[in-house]
């Protein structure tokens, strides 16, 4: 009786796990980090930009290879943070002969805990199964919200009302293609390399959506532990690491003064006691980097398609210089 009781116990814990499984894989929404997460095991590709949706937008690999040489993968994206980028970068080198990352810094995301939602696993329920996967999972997911790591799917539970729409879509040859397709609109463009091209459009309404104002006490403890990491994992596979912050409307910079400049100060410092080149382009104004407001989507800093490429064309002159002396 007793070995009943213990096999209908495992039965009923196996029945919990497949039907939480089911219930992951029809309710998580198809997103650009998948397809990113593919490009990386899968492309063919020296440089890897990490960061978030600054860089994501403003760096664009197409210019980097005409100017630089170099062939880049944009796996920047919003709400990446550095834990998320540390991963992808140990991910990138064991699938390609990776010598370059350009982290993009975002000093908002330096500032912020991780939001307890389908943002929280965007990064890492794209790993495949691995021992890799697994030290995520423990370093990020076991120290989350302790219904995510029996219920994932709980982050996305509000995915329910559009079960039938998800299924379609995910049974769809652009899905299983992992095509970018279906991120592009009218307003903004995915391309192969992962870069988002903002398209530009006439406008009714004033630009809106200002950035945390920076302030160098809030900078969390676990973000720097993985800012560390990240550093020590390139210098021992030798990745060149450079850290670059992209630039913003000028009237958005000034208005912070002094908190601005004091965000390139503090992570100037950061970079150097590190020996890892850094440049702020936040304010640099050489010709082919605009900082017009007339050039940006918002007045955060996510700039048009034609702006980052031209912004892209400077930063890939510039990072033999920046690596070779640590400065512009």
């Amino acid at each position: 009786m007793r070995n009943f009781k213990i096999f209908i116990s495992l039965l009923v814990c196996v029945a919990v796990l497949v039907v939480n499984a089911k219930m992951t894989d029809f309710l998580y929404p198809n997103n650009e980090m998948r397809v990113v997460v593919h490009k990386i095991q899968t492309a063919d590709y020296d440089t890897l930009i990490i960061g978030n949706s600054h860089g994501q937008c403003g760096i664009d690999p197409v210019a980097l290879e005409k100017f630089g040489g170099m062939h880049a993968i944009n796996a920047a994206s919003g709400n990446e943070f550095v834990i998320d980028a540390y991963y992808l970068v140990q991910l990138a080198a064991q699938s390609a002969d990776l010598k370059t990352v350009i982290y993009e810094i975002d000093s908002a995301y330096w500032m912020l805990d991780e939001a307890e939602n389908c943002e929280l696993v965007k990064v890492y329920h794209e790993f495949p199964p691995s021992r890799l996967k697994f030290r995520y999972f423990q370093d990020k997911i076991l120290k989350s919200d302790f219904r995510t790591v029996p219920f994932e799917w709980y982050l996305y539970r509000n995915y329910l009302t559009r079960i039938d729409s998800l299924r379609e879509s995910k049974s769809s040859d652009a899905y299983k293609n992992y095509s970018v397709e279906p991120f592009g609109s009218p307003v903004h463009i995915m391309q192969e390399n992962g870069f988002i091209a903002i398209q530009r459009f006439e406008e009714d309404e004033p630009k809106t959506d200002e950035p945390a104002i920076w302030h160098r006490e809030a900078v969390k403890d676990k973000h720097l532990k993985y800012f560390d990491k990240l550093v020590k994992f390139c210098r021992e596979n030798e990745i060149q690491l450079v850290c670059v912050m992209t630039p913003i409307p000028e009237e958005t910079f000034r208005r912070a003064i002094p908190y601005s400049n004091d965000c390139i100060a503090y992570f100037e410092a950061l970079c150097e006691s590190y020996d890892v080149p850094f440049h702020s382009y936040l304010i640099d104004g050489r010709d082919g980097i605009t900082h017009n407001i007339a050039d940006f989507d918002d007045n955060d800093g996510h700039m048009y398609f034609d702006s980052a490429y031209s912004f892209s064309a400077v930063l890939a002159i510039d990072l033999p210089k920046l690596i070779e002396n640590g400065k512009i």
